[in-house]
């Protein structure tokens, strides 16, 4: 997998809340790794760097034990652009110490195609659909996309049309997306791991599971340890609207169902918005109109690009070769997802 572009000197001003020039005066000053041009000026600021810089100015809580879910019931909503992109996202600041986790649970394999550049054979790889029948283990299923990223994948195939039939017991909902993730964080000890979730374009029992299993753990860790949040992206139209609808009261039913008393932060957000459509506006208007949608509604747009589906293609995203303008949508979404407050530079 290719790296996403390092993080730019204005992001990094816009993030702490100080002009550009005071922060290249503290970078010149720094000893730690920086990017720089052949007239020395600094042009990105690595990974390791910029995670040192934010933790060090009040933003250590982007540094959490992440789980950020993409949910939606219509095909063609975003959904996998949606976490492609806030996975790379957070992959331009993250401390490699810290696992970045993709985990696909969709029979059709769109993130898998994309990450990995191919669709893991259904004959030599288990997927989740061994997890949760007790045929596979963790390490059966999750693989290495950059050992030296510390970035992982838990991959998908057309297994995996089988899912929901290996969830068929209240027991098992409620039980096996919470595994998987406790299984997970007792790979990683000592790390705070961020995991990204696509999920299949239906009401299905595992996504039920995930929501469970982040709402039950809720209960285990302090705001200040863990942060899940269920995004629900839309397209421009009115059946996209209504299958946000749906997604909404299944999330809330199913959490009221298994008797948890808390939930995810919820985020909704309209992708491939176009200005130039009256019908994008209009969608929007619906939003902050619905009496239960309109707390929830993100206050990040995703503009409409070709870039998303040229950067998939080459199973790239809009963080690598330039900062795009959906680029910088998604970089804003992302810290709205981290619940980013500005605070200013700490001295």
């Amino acid at each position: 997998m290719e790296m996403p572009i390092a993080f730019k000197v204005k992001e990094l001003s816009q993030i702490l809340d100080v002009s550009t020039p005071a922060v290249s005066q503290r970078l010149k000053n720094t000893t730690d790794e920086l990017l720089k041009s052949d007239k020395n000026r600094t042009v990105g600021i690595p990974r390791e760097t910029i995670s040192k810089i934010l933790t060090e100015n009040g933003h250590n809580y982007f540094y959490r034990k992440n789980i950020i879910l993409a949910h939606t019931i219509v095909g063609g909503s975003a959904k996998t652009s949606a976490i492609w992109s806030l996975f790379n996202g957070f992959l331009r600041i993250s401390s490699k110490q810290n696992p970045l986790i993709l985990c696909s649970s969709d029979s059709q394999a769109s993130l898998d195609d994309i990450a990995l550049g191919s669709i893991p054979s259904a004959d030599k790889q288990r997927v989740l659909v061994d997890y949760f029948n007790e045929q596979a283990t963790l390490d059966d299923i999750l693989i290495p996309i950059d050992k030296n990223e510390n970035t992982w994948i838990i991959p998908s195939h057309l297994n995996n049309v089988f899912l929901d039939k290996s969830l068929q017991s209240p027991k098992k909902i409620k039980g096996e997306a919470l595994r998987l993730i406790q299984d997970i964080y007792k790979k990683f000890p000592n790390t705070n791991p961020s995991i990204f979730i696509d999920t299949m374009p239906a009401l299905s029992a595992s996504t039920g599971s995930f929501i469970l299993a982040m709402a039950q753990l809720m209960n285990e860790y302090s705001p200040e340890e863990y942060n899940p949040v269920v995004c629900i992206p839309l397209r421009s139209d009115s059946t996209s609207l209504k299958g946000c609808q749906i997604a909404f009261d299944e999330l809330n039913t199913i959490i009221e169902t298994f008797g948890v008393d808390k939930k995810p932060t919820v985020k909704v957000f309209l992708a491939n918005y176009d200005k130039r459509l009256s019908l994008s506006s209009e969608i929007l208007k619906s939003l902050f109109g619905d009496p239960v949608l309109k707390d929830y509604v993100a206050d990040t747009i995703i503009r409409t690009s070709a870039e998303i589906p040229k950067t998939s293609y080459a199973n790239k995203s809009v963080f690598h070769d330039k900062l795009t303008s959906v680029g910088s949508d998604y970089n804003d979404l992302l810290l709205e997802v981290l619940g980013y407050e500005k605070q200013g530079a700490n001295g």
